[in-house]
Parts: C-alpha cells; structure tokens; sequence
C-alpha cells in the first residue's frame, strides 16, 4: 500500500512539475492600445478569463480595449480592486457560461468567488496561447439573454432623484439601496444601456473620472469596482451601471475578504428609507466641495 502511495507522490509530482514548466514566464498579450494592455493572466479565475492593465484608474484606452474584446462575450463579470496610492490598475473580465437553472446560477457565483478570494489555476503556455488565438478569431456575440425581464429602477426620476448624491454631464452617481458596506456608490450614465460595449468614450471617461473624485473626496483607501453583464453573472437591472464599494479594513484577511466579496456578488440588504436618505445626504456634502463664502 505505501509503494502505492509513494508511486502516487511520484507522479503527481511529476505533473506539477510538468505544469509549472509549461507556465508562460510572462502573461500572453492580446493586443495592446496605447497604454492599455489585454492580456491573458496568469492565472486566470475562469476559462477565457483575461485582464485589461493600464498605469491609472482613469487610462482612455483601457474603453478600447475592454470593448473589443468583451464585444466577444454575451455574459461576464468586470471587477477591479483600487487602492488610493496604486499606480497601476487592471480590471479583470470574467466569462460566465448560460445557465438553464438557479442552481446552475448559484453555483458558478460560488467558483467566481472562491477563485477572486483564493486565487485562479495556472495555466500552461499552450492553453495561455488559445485563450489568446480564441479572443482574435472570435466574432462579436449575439445580444445578452433575459434583458426583457430585468428591473428598470434606473430609469425611474423618482429613484435617481432619491438616490443621487452627484450628478454629472454623462452620468449619475447613487448611493446603492441595498449598499454591501457603508460606501456602495452606483454610476448610472443617463443614457439607457443594457451592455457596456454600448458605453460612448465620453460616458466611460466621466464614470473614472467621478470614481477617482469619490476616492478623493471620501477619502476612500480600498475600493472594489464592478459591473455585470448578463442574467447569468448577476446582472438584474436592465441598464448597466458600476458598483464602486469601499471595502476598507472590512476585507482584511481571507475571511473577511471572502465575506465582503460573498454580499458584492449576491447583494445587500435594503435599508429604511430614513437612512438610505440620511446616507445620500451625508455622501453628497462629502462630494460637493465647499463654495467660499462672498467677501
């Protein structure tokens, strides 16, 4: 029986070894504009899941770039983690496969979640190069499923007016109802969109610009972006919008990290509206920066 086991270590030590060996020194790069890079990672959280890497938060291509490859997708996940004093940011686009039931749904939220917790798997530098051979012969996908039957809330006056703690040309920043921690900000562009490949430059520009001005003017140290698309990955209104959450010393620690990430991917709770309406207003004298007084 132990010359079984130890023929068993012997060989699996041997394919690890082999993998690792195979693992690409360096991500495979898709394509690269200007100072915005798509490349495959690597260690990817799911099969054909890439990465988008630019020097700031609010680099223009990075719109470019994650157009033309998500334009490939019908359903994903785009998620960043952003310190105040990082210099380099990357999102991360994450495929999720159709589903025919809730289980299906639940259960590929909880390998999405485990994976951006504990890490994704390595992949060889085969694999690495089809990912990357897939993404450039792939056609643009067909329209995302289940549009027709997701909540339209956004598109309601009263629910931005109630919600709004900053209004820009382009786009509306919300306090989220249902906030997963007790800065949960929503940046809806004012223009109904399902997907954000149908995003204008302009409307995606502003959207990091009033990130950057939430980091900044909150005083935000940790915060975690993230959009959906597709009824499969989560995504329940019909117009696309960007989760901007502090996650601060709340995800310190595996565990921690794990259970802010958990409420990111399956939501809140909603608040009273007494205090959802003490919170936009607390966040929007935060946002407005104070106007001097006349001499």
């Amino acid at each position: 029986m132990f010359a079984h086991f130890n023929v068993g270590l012997m060989m699996l030590s041997a394919i690890i070894s082999c993998c690792s060996c195979a693992q690409p020194a360096e991500p495979v790069v898709i394509s690269q504009a200007g100072e915005a890079v798509a490349r495959v990672p690597l260690k990817p959280i799911v099969s054909r899941a890439i990465e988008v890497v630019t020097p700031s938060l609010q680099e223009p291509n990075a719109y470019y770039a994650l157009n033309l490859w998500i334009s490939r997708l019908d359903q994903y996940l785009v998620y960043a983690e952003f310190s105040r004093n990082q210099r380099s940011f990357t999102w991360e686009v994450v495929p999720y496969e159709r589903c025919s039931t809730m289980v299906g749904r639940v259960w590929q939220q909880l390998k999405v979640l485990w994976r951006i917790t504990f890490g994704g798997w390595g992949l060889s530098e085969a694999r690495a190069n089809a990912v990357r051979d897939w993404y450039l012969q792939a056609p643009p996908a067909a329209q995302i499923q289940g549009v027709a039957g997701m909540g339209t809330a956004f598109s309601d006056p009263n629910v931005i007016q109630r919600q709004r703690i900053f209004e820009g040309q382009h786009v509306d920043v919300l306090y989220n109802y249902s906030p997963v921690t007790d800065v949960h900000l929503l940046i809806v562009p004012k223009q109904e969109h399902s997907r954000f490949t149908d995003l204008t430059r302009e409307e995606y520009t502003e959207t990091m610009q009033l990130v950057q001005h939430a980091v900044d003017a909150l005083q935000l140290q940790n915060v975690f972006l993230m959009h959906k698309t597709g009824r499969d990955a989560g995504q329940t209104q019909r117009r696309w919008h960007l989760h901007a959450i502090a996650t601060g010393s709340q995800a310190e620690g595996w565990w921690g990290r794990l259970m802010v990430l958990k409420k990111i991917l399956f939501g809140g709770s909603p608040l009273p509206p007494d205090e959802l309406a003490r919170r936009v207003q607390d966040l929007s004298r935060r946002m407005h920066p104070a106007v001097p007084a006349a001499a």
